[in-house]
């Protein structure tokens, strides 16, 4: 007889954030917090400038994307301006 294999639970992938800065002191800010609460979770900053656009994310996230039912969540965080 042979023995029949077992699956495991099905894997699931980490959660991922976009966070997109507007400079490197956005971008040391959010290091800063992955360092400190070493939660299980997978933040990507993007120092992008002025230059955002609904566009950009767009194609950030794809390109982020393993499998297309995986929810990726972006924020955006900038400074105020003078």
């Amino acid at each position: 007889m042979s023995k029949r294999r077992r699956f495991g639970p099905e894997r699931r992938m980490k959660p991922v954030f976009l966070v997109f800065c507007e400079g490197e002191t956005e971008e040391a800010y959010v290091n800063f917090l992955r360092q400190q609460y070493r939660l299980p979770i997978k933040v990507i900053p993007y120092i992008t400038g002025q230059k955002i656009s609904p566009k950009l994310i767009k194609n950030y996230i794809i390109s982020e994307q393993i499998h297309k039912g995986d929810a990726i969540k972006s924020f955006l965080i900038y400074g105020p301006t003078c």
